[in-house]
């Protein structure tokens, strides 16, 4: 079913001026190209759309602030020029940016900015200023933040002179600061910034690298990274949001030539991919500025101008270029490109330029233009043109871009004139769209598993784009050209497929009901072999393939598959979604007979296992039960069944061909032998092992066939008994032998006077003492015999005997009589007689001590008869001579008697260095151990006799260093 729409204009009265607007308003749409000329010198310009359909452009006239509004058709409806009231500098970067309530965020100079209505009134006037006293403040662009706040980036040196960036987000009506950051980086390319629902994005130069800080709404910084293309220069131009990610433009600068390239980066700033579209030489031709204009639907225009001569690329959502088209006819003169808007009439693109006219001087002029949506004029040549696709590789580095809140910012009110402006107005180029007919053609039953065309076919003369609509089940869709759709179907079913030519004053539709069959790839029928072999005793299922709506075997079945268990022909015809026909055909022959075999059937004793093997040549092998049996899946297995069990196999000789065996395993169980568990021997006793007497016969390892085995030595003993059922039963222990303890009560025939002997056993299992106590150790008293017998863990029992015939005498006097120490030196203690073991009230146990301190001093000793004794001694301090003593001659003749030259250092020596020389000077002995001294020789040699210096330097507790000298004589 198709349906044509026709939707006349509805002109409805929603105030004085809307209605003189769209009374008037010329219902022809139209493709153009316009020219405003004016005298003087143009700056940057700027366009965007108005409520009406029609467009606000302007820039900068002789460094003023020059705004035009014009219609559907850019037929001039107004011009305004705004002169600022005591300007702070002039400017030449112009800014416009339409806020969430259709008012144009705009600066009318350097540091100015405000809000006009749609009229080009002005609602509010604000000058920035700046703390710091004569900073250097220029407005670089404008921006909304989705709450409409207001966003201005600008150039900023007043951190101490240094270049940077201030971004400053002001309340919706400009009446206050909201916050504002100023970022630290080398300004000398103007920046670019965009903004997305969550984020800010900045774009500037850092060091010959692009930097992109990533900030949220409320100017927090969330992530910063540059970038760089190898190591060469390299500059960026815009920042575009697009989805979750952004795109960005800039070129690498090598001598004299320069790449320009886009960057897709993801929301974390990391390079997605990065593609060339240009390579020029500079010296001739050059760019200074390449732009993106994102679309709804996620792809994009990529525009700049080369020289004079605009260029436009258009992208999909996968970077994938469609179309790129240049010059646009431009007759009268050539314009770059500054701007570019999509609306539902095609392109809309605008730029300026100044220029010198021989015999006027300079003029300027802003060109605005209309095309298709392909960026076609009618009736002007237009071109297209080659552009790379490349793909580069850049790097991700650090960067030093410092972000620091700051509150140097301010506004305060500012005012300004506004003045009808005068433009004579150039029409290069004009076309008119007549769309009065829309006629939909594709199909409207299809069965399919790829994209469909349907084509709106319209007006030779109508050149709108089409827009499309799909009512249904979800569908991908590609728009191929302004007339043209490729749609995807996901599912079967039914569709409404609605396509429109809007203009200014009426709508038409066409509308084709389609119904629609989705298959996905057809699969190819395949059921088998064309000739097969059935074994005996086997099946075959033929299948055929999943993705057919019917299937009819010969013999009429519908199923999808078939159980063949005869030989013969069998065939299958099958349709698909879309009724095409497929057939196959199988022939199936008797196989010839095969020889398999498991074995025959088996008998299995007690917890014997059994071995199956099975024949040669066969493959994917099944056994059941699964019970006890080592595989299920191996040609040859282990079972060991408790009973009774006919184990089943199948085996396959080729695909379609299994062979069948069976084994039946009888199992037959005689009477458990049990010898007990492992044993230990000990020494010269002797262990009886016994086999119940129910057997026929039995066997030990020694030998033996009796029921009973005595065993007087360790090793590992084994018996089989043979029962009637002619099974066998065994069992096996392990005796290990062990040698009987050995006990050493360790003491002599003494017991001490006042004093218990303690005799002790040693550690073993349990005890048993002649007087029956089970303890380890017995105190015992009196003269006597005493013995112990004990156990170990192994059962063996060991015994020792002491026997006690006198009294010994306790140690008693045994240390020095009282004495006296230098307080400066050490004492040696120790006791008169050798003991077994001491202990003295310090903690230490050798038989002597060395003591610094005077006091009471202890010691405890036991003798040879563990008589225990205990004895003491008192030291004091007596004073002693300290200092340095020498003899002044020594004979060194080796007769044992004043042989070494040394001296004697009387106190607590704490540095010690000792120094003899001969009457030349050289020194023959030097030393730092007062306990060395001169033998009378240097180097092995004997000295001569006569007079030598010696030097001391030493120190004692208490005193400085000393140093001392004298001579000394050397006899022989």
């Amino acid at each position: 079913m198709k349906h044509l729409e026709f939707k006349p204009c509805l002109l409805i009265v929603l105030s004085s001026f809307f209605f003189s607007l769209l009374f008037a308003q010329n219902c022809e749409i139209k493709q153009f190209i316009k020219t405003y000329t004016f005298p003087g010198f143009s700056q940057s310009s700027f366009m965007d759309t108005t409520l009406s359909g029609g467009f606000m452009w302007g820039g900068g006239e002789n460094r003023k602030l020059t705004l035009n509004k014009s219609d559907i058709n850019g037929d001039l409806i107004w011009s305004k020029k705004y002169n600022i009231s005591n300007p702070s500098s002039s400017c030449e970067k112009f800014n416009m940016v339409q806020d969430k309530n259709n008012n144009y965020f705009v600066n009318f100079g350097v540091d100015v900015c405000g809000l006009i209505n749609q009229n080009g009134d002005t609602t509010a006037i604000k000058k920035l200023r700046n703390l710091v006293v004569n900073p250097r403040i220029e407005i670089f662009s404008l921006y909304v933040l989705p709450n409409n706040n207001k966003v201005i980036l600008a150039q900023d040196e007043s951190f101490y002179g240094v270049e940077g960036y201030a971004i400053i987000c002001l309340s919706p009506d400009l009446s206050n600061v909201i916050w504002q950051k100023h970022i630290s980086a080398w300004s000398l390319f103007s920046p670019s910034l965009c903004i997305s629902n969550n984020s800010i994005a900045f774009l500037a130069l850092d060091y010959e690298q692009p930097v992109v800080v990533k900030l949220n709404h409320s100017g927090n910084l969330i992530s910063v990274k540059s970038y760089r293309y190898s190591t060469i220069a390299t500059y960026p131009f815009k920042i575009k949001a697009i989805e979750d990610g952004y795109l960005v433009t800039a070129f690498a600068q090598l001598n004299f030539d320069r790449k320009y390239f886009i960057i897709r980066l993801n929301s974390n700033l990391d390079i997605v991919k990065t593609t060339e579209i240009l390579s020029i030489n500079n010296n001739s031709v050059n760019t200074n500025n390449i732009d993106i204009l994102v679309k709804e639907d996620k792809s994009y225009y990529v525009y700049f101008s080369i020289g004079f001569l605009q260029h436009i690329i258009s992208y999909n959502n996968n970077d994938s270029a469609l179309w790129a088209k240049k010059n646009l006819g431009f007759t009268l003169t050539t314009t770059p490109i500054s701007s570019l808007r999509e609306t539902k009439y095609g392109l809309v693109g605008g730029g300026n330029s100044s220029y010198n006219a021989v015999g006027t001087g300079a003029f300027a002029d802003f060109t605005l233009w209309r095309s298709d949506g392909n960026a076609k004029f009618e009736n002007c040549y237009t071109d297209i043109f080659s552009f790379l696709n490349t793909p580069m590789t850049l790097n991700t580095l650090n960067s030093n871009v410092n972000i620091r809140d700051t509150n140097l910012f301010f506004i305060e009110p500012s005012s300004l004139t506004i003045s009808s402006n005068s433009m004579p107005i150039y029409n290069n180029c004009s076309y008119t769209n007549n769309c009065n007919q829309l006629d939909i053609v594709g199909p409207i039953n299809s069965c399919t598993n790829v994209p469909i065309s349907y084509i709106g076919r319209k007006n030779n003369s109508c050149k709108l784009p089409l827009t499309w609509k799909i009512i249904g089940a979800s569908t991908t869709n590609q728009i191929l050209n302004d007339s043209t759709i490729s749609i995807n179907f996901s599912q079967s079913g039914s569709y409404k497929i609605i396509s429109t030519i809007n203009d200014v004053c009426n709508s038409i539709s066409d509308t084709i009901d389609v119904a629609i069959t989705v298959i996905s790839q057809t699969p190819t029928l395949n059921i088998g072999p064309r000739d097969t072999l059935l074994c005996e005793k086997n099946t075959i299922l033929l299948t055929a393939q999943n993705g057919f709506n019917t299937y009819e075997w010969q013999d009429g079945s519908t199923n999808q598959t078939y159980l063949v268990n005869q030989a013969g022909t069998y065939h299958v015809k099958v349709t698909n979604a879309c009724g095409g026909i497929f057939r196959d055909t199988i022939d199936v022959f008797n196989h010839p007979p095969i020889n398999f075999s498991a074995g025959s059937d088996r008998l299995k004793c007690n917890n014997d296992t059994v071995h199956i093997n099975t024949s040669n040549g066969f493959y994917n092998f099944i056994w059941t039960p699964n019970y006890n049996i080592s595989s299920i899946n191996s040609p040859n297995v282990i079972v060991n069944p408790y009973v009774d069990t006919t184990y089943y196999v199948s085996a396959l000789k080729s695909q379609g061909c299994t062979v069948f065996d069976t084994v039946k395993v009888t199992v037959k169980n005689s009477p458990q032998i049990n010898l007990g568990v492992d044993k230990y021997l000990c020494t010269g006793d002797t262990i009886t092992l016994n086999v119940p007497n129910i057997f026929d016969s039995y066997l030990w390892n020694t030998g033996s066939i009796l029921p009973q085995l005595k065993v007087f030595s360790g090793g590992m003993y084994s018996v089989i008994g043979r029962f009637a059922n002619g099974c066998n039963s065994y069992d096996t222990i392990d005796i290990s032998a062990k040698n009987k303890p050995v006990v050493n009560l360790n003491s002599t025939n003494t017991i001490c006077i006042g004093t218990p002997k303690i005799l002790d056993a040693g550690i073993f299992n349990s005890y048993l003492w002649e007087d029956g106590s089970i303890l380890r150790q017995r105190n015992v008293s009196s003269l006597g015999i005493y013995y112990v017998t004990v156990t170990d863990n192994f059962g063996c029992k060991g015994s020792d005997t002491v026997k006690i015939t006198k009294y010994g005498a306790t140690p008693s006097n045994f240390l020095p009589l009282d004495s006296t120490k230098c307080s400066y030196n050490n004492i040696t203690i120790s006791p008169l007689q050798n003991y077994t073991s001491y202990m003295w009230n310090t903690n230490a146990t050798t038989k002597e001590i060395s003591i610094k301190q005077p006091g009471l001093y202890w010691l405890q000793v036991k003798d040879i008869n563990d008589c225990i004794g205990k004895d003491s001694i008192n030291i004091y301090t007596k004073d002693c001579l300290r200092g340095l003593y020498l003899p002044n001659a020594f004979t060194p003749n080796n007769d044992n008697k004043n042989d070494i030259f040394k001296p004697q250092i009387f106190g607590n020596l704490l540095y010690y260095e000792f120094y003899i020389f001969d009457r030349f000077g050289k020194q023959v002995f030097y030393s730092r151990d007062i306990n060395k001294g001169w033998d009378g020789k240097y180097k092995g040699q004997e000295q001569k006799m006569g007079t030598y210096a010696w030097i001391c330097k030493y120190q004692i507790a208490g005193q400085n260093i000393n140093e001392e000298k004298g001579t000394l004589i050397l006899l022989h």
